[in-house]
């Protein structure tokens, strides 16, 4: 789209990627411990307006506590979020602002499925760090998002409803096998495209030619 757009010649254009930043040390025990324990855990990041999908998130995980009792949501936002929604009532939705690195780190290590129903993204790259950790995305069908969780086979993609957002996550909550190979499957395009070292060796590349 940014080749139209400037008119450039297509074949003199190239897409790099992003990678993730998490140090890989969170500590997942403690950071349970708070929590109250380890349990099936829905992970949301980022601010929490409309636009992200944090209220229809919410409007899923009634659905989803209804038939999962046992289940949480973990909702990690940036310390300056001003069009925050205010948090759920329900204890167990955790919403934990301005969080250190290795928190969140560690919140991606308890999460078994990521949520994005986000309307618009650049890049999405909460999935790439929830694939990181070998945990699957459900994502809206928006083409940033669909390409990319749909190539890589590591989640879910669902129309922008809550009914169908609750019933992918359910789909992984309950299915801890499915739930692990979607999020290797991530993973192993994470390893392929998304380490800084295969970014590096392309940025160096692309300017070498």
């Amino acid at each position: 789209a940014v080749r139209r757009a400037t008119g450039q010649n297509a074949e003199r254009g190239a897409v790099s990627g992003n990678g993730p930043y998490l140090p890989g040390q969170g500590d997942a025990e403690a950071l349970a411990r708070r929590l109250g324990g380890r349990g099936p855990t829905v992970l949301f990041v980022g601010r929490r307006p409309e636009s992200k999908g944090y209220p229809l998130v919410l409007e899923a995980m009634a659905r989803v506590f209804a038939a999962r009792p046992d289940a949480r949501l973990i909702v990690l936002a940036p310390t300056d979020d001003p069009d925050g929604a205010p948090a759920a009532a329900d204890p167990r939705v955790h919403v934990l602002s301005g969080v250190s690195e290795a928190d969140k780190d560690a919140a991606y290590q308890l999460a078994t499925v990521l949520a994005l129903p986000s309307a618009a993204e650049a890049f999405g790259m909460a999935v790439v760090e929830a694939w990181s950790h070998g945990v699957p995305a459900v994502v809206n069908d928006i083409r940033t998002l669909r390409e990319g969780v749909t190539y890589a086979g590591g989640g879910r993609v669902v129309t922008r409803d809550a009914a169908r957002l609750a019933e992918a996550l359910l789909e992984l909550l309950s299915d801890e096998e499915l739930a692990r190979r979607l999020g290797e499957a991530g993973r192993a395009q994470v390893q392929s495209r998304y380490r800084w070292e295969v970014i590096g060796e392309q940025t160096e590349a692309l300017y070498e030619a």
